[in-house]
């Protein structure tokens, strides 16, 4: 349903329980709500999730059960901001910036690398928004940083960090650090991902951290290549860098609190065979011990895992394992597939045609 005109929180509700009607959804099996953080959204009281709240309360349908989820990867990136050194971050902006700026240097110093037949031919521009090519932008800086700092005083500028031993280092680990973050975030990205799966891939993150963290102190360098590669680190720097892994560990434990009252009920789907009776919900133990006991089950299960495994469960025989296991598959861990989707309607819009009707957007949006 389209929103036109503004999009204040109860528009976007409005629309939202517009969409439910119409497709005459049941809102007893509403499970959860993923969104971006956003004020608008999680506001208590006025937020969508909390008008969401308002409406399943008033309808008085017992034993419904919503959650509301911030999405891991936008939680991925605020946590991110922790490890991006500013006092690094704003020299790199500002050599790449005064290259790219004027189209007279950019081109001299293209033809400047070219003549010294170097690897790249350029630097790669910082793009705030697209933080995942940091990383790129990091490696192409650090790469080219003896030609860039020629090149600068070629044009009679002083970049002095450019040739100051620390700075090399910091960048150096920042480099390493974003790459870490890099590889985290495409895990959690694809269309077919369970809650349960990118909640692991975090929770593995964060015991890496603790092993980064512990590594630095002691000097080993093992899982930091490229700082790795400059040879000795002073001992100091090494436990300035161990301090920013642990405050990036407890920004993760910060941002993604929501998830762990989520745990338990994450731990009885990813892991049925091995859960404790008595750590499960009074309701679902005696359709848990006899799940447990069926060896025919525990072979399908590891054969084929999870969440493959829950389609050979018998709705019949264990409902409440049944229902218990579908509120999770239902669960959206991310808004991946929304923004997904918003970046293909834009590109239609934008790019492949100049004039869509409403008709033609909703004939675009099922080909999405």
């Amino acid at each position: 349903m389209p929103l036109k005109g503004t999009t204040t929180e109860h528009d976007i509700f409005q629309g939202l329980e517009g969409c439910i009607e119409k497709a005459a959804l049941p809102w007893n099996k509403l499970v959860s709500l993923a969104t971006d953080g956003a004020p608008s959204m999680c506001s208590e009281n006025v937020g969508v999730v909390g008008l969401l709240k308002t409406k399943l309360n008033s309808l008085n349908i017992p034993g419904i059960s919503f959650t509301s989820i911030h999405c891991i990867l936008h939680q991925e990136a605020l946590c991110s901001k922790s490890l991006q050194m500013k006092e690094v971050m704003d020299v790199i902006v500002k050599t790449i910036n005064f290259i790219h700026a004027q189209g007279l240097n950019h081109r001299q110093f293209t033809s400047f690398l070219a003549s010294m037949d170097s690897e790249y031919g350029e630097l790669l521009y910082l793009t705030q928004v697209r933080w995942l090519s940091h990383v790129n932008v990091l490696k192409r800086f650090f790469a080219l940083r003896e030609e860039t700092d020629s090149f600068i005083k070629m044009k009679n500028k002083e970049v002095p960090q450019l040739v100051d031993s620390t700075f090399i280092c910091n960048l150096v680990f920042l480099t390493d650090g974003t790459d870490h973050l890099n590889t985290l975030n495409l895990k959690l990205q694809g269309r077919k991902q369970v809650i349960t799966q990118m909640y692991d891939s975090v929770k593995s993150f964060k015991v890496k951290l603790t092993l980064w963290g512990k590594q630095l102190t002691a000097g080993n360098l093992v899982h930091f290549s490229t700082l790795n590669s400059l040879g000795k680190v002073e001992p100091k720097s090494l436990k300035e860098y161990a301090d920013i892994i642990s405050n990036l560990h407890k920004q993760f434990d910060v941002w993604l609190k929501n998830f762990k009252a989520l745990e338990p009920h994450f731990k009885l789907f990813s892991t049925p065979f091995a859960m404790v009776t008595d750590n499960v919900a009074e309701e679902m133990q005696m359709e848990l011990v006899e799940l447990q006991c069926d060896t025919i089950l525990k072979q399908k299960y590891t054969d084929v895992g999870i969440p493959e495994f829950y389609r050979f469960l018998s709705q019949e025989r264990f409902p409440m394992l049944f229902s218990a296991s579908a509120r999770i598959m239902a669960m959206f861990g991310s808004t991946y597939i929304c923004e997904q989707f918003f970046s293909s309607m834009k590109i239609n819009i934008y790019v492949l045609r100049s004039k869509l009707t409403d008709k033609h957007l909703q004939a675009t949006r099922r080909l999405v």
